[in-house]
């Protein structure tokens, strides 16, 4: 199993978001997790709730999830517009 399965496993995604790679910067104390979704994916409306619309656009979001005494993580999401 590659480092990025593991962390698509912990993370509990499901398709079609998966873990694209990882980065660790030990001397800097950070791990960086980037999460994109393969092309052609389908999700939800956010807006009417409809469950199998097409991304149309996405964008980069950061978010700080999870840290510790030893070391901070961020998740670096592509999320779809759709």
């Amino acid at each position: 199993m590659q480092d990025t399965e593991l962390r698509q496993q912990a993370l509990f995604l499901e398709s079609p978001r998966q873990v694209h790679r990882c980065a660790f910067d030990g001397p800097g104390r950070r791990l960086d997790i980037h999460i994109t979704f393969a092309k052609g994916g389908r999700f939800p409306c956010p807006q009417c709730g409809q469950s199998d619309c097409p991304a149309y656009d996405s964008q980069e979001r950061i978010r700080r999830h999870f840290c510790n005494r030893f070391f901070s993580g961020c998740c670096h999401e592509l999320s779809s517009c759709a």
